[in-house]
């Protein structure tokens, strides 16, 4: 099963369904092959929000509610943030 699919088992997780939309977003972003010099693995939250069809407010109460439930890290500062599928 891959990464996505594996993260977003309904069964596994208990989170609302946008939350568990922008899992599956982010970790879709973090498995693409990246020629800039990015990390591998991560989805930066800039391209994220770009990306997720919700606004700031919404995309981060989602967010936060992926990090309580330890499906996601968030690592480094603002406007350089990244997120980063937890295993």
């Amino acid at each position: 099963m891959d990464m996505v699919n594996r993260q977003v088992d309904q069964s596994r997780i208990g989170v609302s369904d946008y939350a568990r939309k922008l899992l599956a977003h982010i970790a879709e972003l973090a498995q693409r092959e990246h020629h800039d010099g990015r990390k591998p693995g991560v989805a930066y939250l800039p391209e994220v929000h770009e990306s997720c069809g919700l606004d700031v407010d919404a995309m981060y109460a989602c967010l936060k509610e992926l990090q309580q439930a330890g499906l996601v890290a968030v690592e480094g500062k603002y406007p350089f943030e990244e997120v980063r599928v937890s295993n």
